[in-house]
């Protein structure tokens, strides 16, 4: 389940704005409210006079403070005063006043048609009227990770251990049920709960009736489990009985009572997508107050994902405010790691599933994992290796575990990475389950192809390995502003829940407590630093988190400055603010001056070094070294610059090392503040590849799949699968060299050799095509049945390869037909040479995979003098010894298959010696795909795309769905209409011959 408040706009909301004409009261009422309303709508009035913490600041308040006690008391009573007044002349008016807020903001919520909104606004003090907003739930040894343990094992200078004593969190939530044993348990007050409010009941029980409140709760100071396990929560509910969603006024309600009882930081689980640093909404007035008050604010980013044109700017407000700890969700749940072939694959638990016991297992390849498929298969004590399909995921885990499989292990059928949920179709209450993993269709089928000769692989079970979660909300801001600032665990996070039970919850909701705690234990250990300086502090030593399939930092857009390391704060000495830099935009230069602070008695020499992490970059003057002395604060200056060439994101980390702790400070540049589009920054380092000199291809994946959660639809941060792939000059696929699902939005770079893996070559002299594809499950219910996934957006070019051999053995398909197939169809494979020289002696090992294919003979050419041939097959490797005398064209032997099984694949040389030997060959493979939509251009059925296929075609051009004549079979990118681009796929493989 995965939770956080998510605020969405329904109604009004207060700006700031002085009373005046009709035309200036308009200019007071946010254009979201709609004033020719005859029904109700909710708003927040906001007035002209400071709130109390503003007050604070003023030179009145400083010298009232000498002759009388308490003068915030005074000045409170007046506020509230004239709330009084202004409220009566709104109830004359026909509203109705909710609730009013003095500390944090000054004003009160309220009910009023939409056509006397415009009434309000001409009442005198009334400087700004906003919508209300409603707000919606949205929902997991994870201590360890950001290392709160090692923490607690410390002492503060009092000699007291590091827990959180002494300070007491503002939770503004769901409520929290203070009867769970971790949350002091035995009713309201009690020694961990100590107080709250209920805003949403108006009552003062805050009492949970949803799970959430009391989840947060747990992250941040459970007794047993907590981060700050000794801090004391007081508990704001905001949200009645079990319903997902509040009103902004009852969260500027919360915040405005944290302040007031003195809280020391306050955590908020609620958001508002398009959110700005700079927010002018009552919550990031509100944060900012309090921030300015001197408490602590950390809030959730939101889990809609990446900024695209679905959501262009998916960062949620409070968390967007430059004053709030915006925390995004890592990923840093148990994955089950499986080792094979020198690969580590991350394979996925569901929920539901026990873990393996780490070690060495037997594999057994096992079709969809139906009761007939473990027929005559031998997996006692072993592991089950099967595809998704046909069965529901626990019928498949269950007919393992009756077959006797210790375990299972089931591979996704198309693109794509699901939460999958391990439930039988035929015994839903089944819960006894053997360990169950879940890979991605390209990591399913390297483990199917492994395990052909060599059936063992490793398994071992990983937490903290600082993934990020698929649904965290990226910055910037809307109004260009460096978000999210942190990440921090928040997937499958266990914790408490009501009733004195533990689940595991994901989402940013559980990021957001576990550096609320972590604040907790930094103000215990440094109770003088203000909010922005503890910000910086969790920043500077935040753990920054690499992309696996990369090998570079993810974007600080996406983890900020990193996953939060308390261990790391509560020890630097040092800090530096800003913690971050974002510049672009239109700016081209930029001088950031940032000041070192000391908080030790020991002088500092630090060393400044940086390092950008994307494929372009931008200059950056900064000097080598600062010192600075003992309780005291140092700047220096950084010049930021970037060319006019560079037309793409640029991310950098500026490091300082040489105090106790090394620090880091993120900076990123943005040439124009559009979002991306799916596959960005297609090129290679070279147009030429030899021998010698490969190439490198670069790319960005700039949104990763579509997806809806509560109504809301957004952009992931994982695309479903993107693949590499290199075509000959005939249109031809000779290798995939890129297949990765899922793969994290960012930069990557894929080397490009004339030889494979084995030191063969595999590319001849001449042209080729690279082609980045990035694949999408095909949701269209009509079609997907025979097209299960479609390319999204393709992006290539060309390259030349010279001074390879001339010559070469390859697999050619009898009669030069292409190798699409479907299920059941025969085929012949030729292994034919193309050599200077003539040769007597070949022995050759060729691999395939066989669960895909069915080897059904294999048999001399004719026309060819042998002198001996012989052939063995073990499970998908292909033993040639032939000898004679071959020809420089002769076809040396032939393999006739059949198709068995929806797949991809090929046909590849895995070691091969002849004689004599007078030169060195090319060895290409040869791919094939078996399918049920692998030939939609042979409209006839003919099996051959010739000018019959475009005569049908030419009678549907331009024709649209409704058309009359339009034949769906010429619509071959089902777009609804059949025009130049389904002209543009029928003419690629016009030739082609099918077996």
């Amino acid at each position: 389940m995965r939770k956080f408040l998510s605020v969405f706009a329904v109604i009004a909301l207060v700006a700031m704005m002085t009373s005046g004409s009709a035309k200036g009261n308009i200019n007071k009422i946010s254009p979201d409210i709609d004033l020719s309303s005859e029904g109700p709508v909710a708003v927040i009035v906001e007035l002209r006079d400071a709130p109390v913490t503003i007050y604070r600041k003023t030179f009145r308040y400083k010298l009232l403070s000498v002759f009388r006690r308490s003068p915030e008391v005074y000045y409170e009573r007046n506020l509230v005063a004239k709330q009084e007044k202004i409220a009566e002349e709104v109830g004359k008016i026909g509203g109705v006043v909710h609730s009013s807020y003095t500390y944090v903001f000054n004003g009160f919520s309220c009910t009023i048609n939409g056509n006397k909104v415009e009434s309000i606004a001409g009442l005198r003090d009334v400087k700004r009227i906003y919508p209300d907003k409603k707000a919606f739930l949205q929902r997991g040894d994870s201590d360890k990770i950001i290392q709160a343990d090692k923490v607690h094992k410390l002492k503060d200078k009092n000699g007291n251990y590091i827990t959180g004593k002494g300070i007491v969190v503002g939770v503004v939530d769901t409520g929290v049920d203070y009867n769970d044993a971790e949350l002091g348990g035995g009713g309201f007050p009690n020694n961990k709960v100590i107080g709250g409010y209920d805003f949403a009941d108006n009552d003062s029980d805050p009492m949970d009736k949803d799970g959430h409140g009391t989840h947060v709760s747990g992250i941040i100071a459970g007794s047993k489990f907590g981060v700050a396990p000794n801090a004391k929560i007081r508990a704001y509910k905001v949200f009645s009985g079990t319903g997902d969603s509040t009103s902004t006024s009852l969260i500027v309600q919360g915040i405005d009572q944290a302040v007031k009882d003195k809280c020391d930081v306050i955590n908020i689980s609620i958001g508002t997508v398009q959110g700005e640093g700079n927010g002018s909404d009552p919550e990031s007035v509100a944060v900012k107050n309090a921030v300015q008050a001197g408490i602590t604010v950390v809030a959730a980013a939101g889990n809609t994902g990446c900024r695209s044109d679905t959501l262009p700017f998916p960062m949620s407000a409070p968390a967007s405010s430059k004053y709030a700890i915006g925390v995004g969700a890592s990923d840093d749940s148990t994955h089950g790691v499986i080792s094979i072939n020198g690969k580590a694959i991350i394979a996925q638990y569901p929920a539901e599933s026990p873990y393996f016991s780490g070690g060495e297992y037997t594999v057994v390849f096992c079709g969809y994992g139906k009761k007939e498929d473990f027929k005559d298969k031998d997996v006692k004590g072993k592991i089950a290796l099967v595809k998704r399909g046909d069965i529901y995921f626990g019928d498949k885990d269950l007919n393992a575990k009756r077959a006797g499989a210790l375990g299972i292990i089931c591979f996704n059928n198309i693109a794509g990475f699901p939460n999958i949920e391990l439930v039988s179709e035929t015994n839903p209450n089944e819960k006894d389950f053997i360990p169950f993993l879940f890979l991605s269709n390209a990591n399913g089928r390297f483990v199917e192809q492994s395990i052909i000769n060599n059936n063992k692989i490793i398994i071992s079970n990983k937490y903290g390995l600082g993934g990020m979660a698929s649904f965290s909300s990226n910055g910037p801001t809307l109004d260009f502003y460096f978000k999210p600032d942190l990440v921090a665990p928040g997937v499958n996070i266990k914790s408490t829940v009501l009733n004195d039970k533990l689940e595991s919850w994901s989402g940013t909701s559980m990021a957001s407590p576990f550096v609320t705690g972590s604040v907790a234990l930094l103000k215990q250990v440094k109770p003088h630093l203000s909010p922005d300086e503890m910000k910086a502090l969790l920043m500077n030593t935040a753990t920054v988190l690499i992309n696996p399939d990369s090998g570079k930092p993810f974007s600080p857009f996406l983890q900020g400055a990193g996953r939060v390391n308390i261990y790391n704060a509560v020890n630097s000495d040092i800090l530096i603010t800003p913690p971050s830099v974002l510049f672009g935009s239109g700016e081209k230069t930029h001088s950031q001056t940032f000041t070192i602070k000391n908080l030790s008695s020991n002088v500092f020499v630090l060393s400044l070094s940086v390092k950008t992490f994307s494929d372009e970059s931008v200059d950056v003057d900064a000097p080598s070294s600062v010192v600075v002395s003992p309780k005291s604060s140092s700047t220096f200056t950084v010049q930021f610059s970037a060319k006019d060439s560079v037309k793409n994101n640029v991310f950098g980390e500026i490091y300082v090392s040489g105090a106790n702790v090394p620090l880091h400070i993120p900076f990123a540049y943005i040439p124009e503040f559009n979002t991306d589009n799916m596959l960005e920054n297609v090129y290679t380092n070279s147009n030429t590849l030899t021998p010698s000199s490969d190439i490198t291809l670069h790319f960005t994946v700039g949104v990763g799949a579509k997806t809806t959660e509560n109504d809301v639809e957004y952009t992931e941060n994982v695309a479903d699968e993107v693949k590499v792939s290199i075509f000959n000059g005939k249109g031809k696929l000779v290798e995939t060299v890129f297949d990765k699902s899922p793969l994290y939005i960012g930069e990557y770079s894929v080397n490009i050799g004339a030889k494979d893996s084995e030191g063969n070559y595999i590319l001849k002299n001449g042209t080729y095509f690279y082609k980045v594809l990035y694949i999408e499950p095909n949701d269209n219910a009509e079609t997907k049945k025979y097209l299960p996934v479609v390319v999204s957006m393709e992006k290539g070019g060309s390259f030349t390869v010279e001074g390879v051999p001339e010559s070469s053995m390859y697999f050619i398909p009898e009669g030069g037909k292409t190798l699409l197939l479907n299920k059941g169809e025969d085929f012949w494979v030729d292994m034919r040479i193309a050599l200077k020289e003539q040769i007597s002696n070949v022995n050759m090992f060729v691999s395939y995979d066989p669960a895909s294919l069915r080897l059904l003979d294999v048999k001399q050419a004719e026309g060819v003098s042998y002198t001996s041939f012989s052939h063995s097959e073990n499970n998908g490797m292909l033993h040639i010894s032939v000898s004679g005398n071959f020809h420089k064209t002769d076809t040396i032997f032939r393999m006739h298959f059949m198709a068995m099984d929806n797949d991809t694949g090929s046909f590849t040389f895995q070691s091969i010696t002849y004689y004599p030997l007078n030169e060195n060959i090319v060895l290409p493979p040869l791919s094939f795909k078996i399918a049920d939509y692998v030939r939609p251009w042979d409209i006839n059925g003919d099996k051959i795309i010739n000018s019959a296929d475009f005569a049908i075609f030419e009678k549907s051009f331009n024709l649209a769905i409704d058309d009359k004549g339009f034949n769906p079979n010429c619509d071959f990118n089902k777009d609804g209409v059949v025009d130049s681009s389904d002209f543009f796929m029928l003419s690629k493989h016009f030739g082609e011959i099918y077996p």
